[in-house]
């Protein structure tokens, strides 16, 4: 007799008080595997990490997504200049006011490759800035703080952020639009 019909004849003989827990155990067994093979949520290294090459920047996509405004009627548009930098382009209108923010993230592979970069630009930012504030969202993004803060600025609508390894420039204008 062939062994595999040999071996369903037996277990299917087996009374169910032992099948059941047998049935059981093999589940509990089958679950906690693929548990241990999937990943389930977002790992915050992976986010901070240096993308490999032909990978966008997953921390500048989480700084792009973050930056919508809190406005109704916005347009939000985000272009890949590189794998590494994004610019990320709002739009809205408020009181016969529209409002455009363009906002450029640029992710480094090191805290020093961003600070020489953001050195080379302090002639176009001569003023530095006294509050010296992060860009936004960066402790939500990463979940840490920042280790290194720096800001600059031209003037009051164009200015320029350092916060560890992403170095952003911000330039912000208004038209008033004709109610006629």
């Amino acid at each position: 007799m062939n062994p595999i019909v040999r071996m369903m004849k037996r277990y299917i003989k087996t009374p169910l008080k032992y099948a059941f827990p047998l049935l059981f155990i093999g589940a509990l067994v089958l679950i906690s595997t693929t548990g241990c093979v999937s990943q389930t949520g977002t790992n915050q290294a992976d986010i901070t990490s240096y993308p490999q090459a032909g990978q966008h920047s997953k921390l500048v996509e989480a700084f792009a997504e973050q930056d919508k405004p809190s406005v109704s009627g916005y347009t939000h548009n985000v272009q890949w200049l590189n794998d590494t930098t994004a610019q990320v382009t709002n739009i809205w209108t408020s009181g016969g006011t529209q409002f455009t923010d363009i906002h450029t993230y640029a992710q480094f592979p090191t805290i020093d490759a961003a600070t020489a970069y953001f050195y080379s630009l302090q002639s176009t930012y001569p003023l530095k800035d006294p509050y010296n504030v992060d860009m936004p969202h960066y402790s939500d993004v990463t979940g840490h703080d920042p280790t290194v803060i720096r800001a600059l600025y031209s003037d009051a609508s164009h200015e320029l952020f350092q916060t560890d390894n992403v170095v952003s420039q911000m330039t912000w204008s208004t038209l008033d639009i004709n109610q006629a």
